[in-house]
């Protein structure tokens, strides 16, 4: 899916995150586990978009991020951490979810 400014401030209009659908600030940093945790639960929702560089109150503002200026290693390490088995989920959650097995198709 390519995804085009036009769809960007689609999303940006919506009253309320969903859980397909994140936005955070991030402007010049931001927690690489948050950031893993993030990604799980949105492959464990069976995919979605977390939007860094807008944030999530409304009206959602752009801002733009600088938090992760090595996409290709940020992504590296999301599935070296998701391998290694070290991104759990809600210790409630079934035992099939607990422990992250999946990355985001846009990852």
């Amino acid at each position: 899916m390519n995804i085009t400014p036009e769809q960007i401030d689609l999303w940006r209009s919506v009253t309320s995150e969903t859980q397909n659908l994140e936005f955070k600030e991030a402007k010049n940093q931001y927690d690489s586990k948050k950031l893993f945790k993030y990604c799980v639960a949105l492959a464990n929702e069976g995919g979605g978009h977390l939007v860094l560089g807008i944030t999530d109150k409304v009206p959602r503002q752009v801002v733009g991020s600088h938090a992760f200026p090595d996409l290709v290693g940020t992504v590296a390490k999301i599935f070296q951490a998701v391998e290694q088995g070290l991104i759990k989920n809600d210790p409630g959650a079934p035992e099939s979810r607990k422990y992250a097995r999946y990355i985001p198709e846009w990852a």
